[in-house]
């Protein structure tokens, strides 16, 4: 009974393990693709799922993606142009000068080069008021007004945007680092619990069911971590694109560039 029990585990063990080396086949091709390598090259992984705890608060990122992020930086120079739409409808109200200046040289004896004493000057002056547009101005005002309240409303709109951005990931990454912890704490048990149950086993007071009940206990603990683990890092990686900061290749060469940030004060 307990080498049947054992060989139907080995089967489901095989099945898993051939989805999961296809599935490995199939992101390998679409990795691939994507950085433009032919689909058959074998790439050797070097990286492994570390854990590296995240050294910013949150209101530190908030801060640095509101100094950083391109969308928030557009949408305020379009509340800074909107507000210069109005200055200049409001200049229909204001008069108009218009200045000139001309010099000439004459010589009535028609000889040789006048000279600085017929010299002429000429300047002028006008100004002029439009005292009635019939209201043009008075329009041109109120939609240049209307231009800017939309442009407000639309940087609240990508000011909450963006913070909401930043809060969800943060909040994800850091449920990850909190699985980490427990998922870690999980598997050194069901270890203990597995090699528990396989002396058992070997000394006869323990059935090969209790064996491979902690070996699945076992492997999903390890799943859970390896997937914790997974989760921190893609949300580590996505908060750094979500607070703005720029994205520099390993293959290229390092060159650290100073950022402005504003001043951060410590979260409570």
């Amino acid at each position: 009974v307990d080498v049947l029990r054992s060989e139907v585990e080995l089967a489901d063990a095989e099945q898993n393990l051939i989805k999961a080396d296809n599935a490995m086949k199939v992101a390998q091709h679409n990795l691939n693709k994507i950085i433009g390598l032919p689909l058959e090259t074998e790439l050797n992984l070097t990286d492994t799922l570390q854990f590296a705890p995240y050294e910013h608060e949150l209101e530190y990122c908030l801060n640095y993606a509101e100094a950083n992020r391109p969308e928030l930086e557009q949408a305020k120079q379009k509340v800074r142009a909107a507000k210069g739409g109005v200055r200049s409808a409001r200049s229909g109200y204001m008069p108009k000068i218009y200045a000139s200046a001309s010099e000439n040289w004459s010589n009535s004896g028609g000889r040789g080069w006048p000279g600085d004493q017929d010299e002429k000057w000429t300047l002028s002056a006008t100004a002029s008021w439009d005292v009635f547009d019939s209201g043009v101005t008075l329009s041109n005002i109120h939609a240049a007004e209307a231009r800017t309240r939309a442009a407000k409303e639309s940087l609240r709109d990508t000011e909450n945007s963006v913070m909401l951005d930043v809060r969800n990931i943060y909040y994800n990454m850091h449920e990850a680092e909190r699985r980490i912890h427990t998922a870690d704490v999980v598997v050194a048990r069901a270890q203990e619990d597995y090699d528990i149950a396989q002396l058992r086993y070997q000394n006869g007071v323990g059935t090969n069911t209790d064996v491979l009940d902690a070996q699945v206990a076992l492997n999903q603990a390890k799943t859970n971590y390896i997937q914790a683990c997974y989760d921190f890092n893609t949300n580590k990686i996505a908060l750094d694109n979500a607070i703005g900061v720029p994205y520099k290749s390993p293959l290229e060469e390092k060159t650290v560039k100073t950022v402005k940030v504003k001043k951060v004060k410590k979260a409570k």
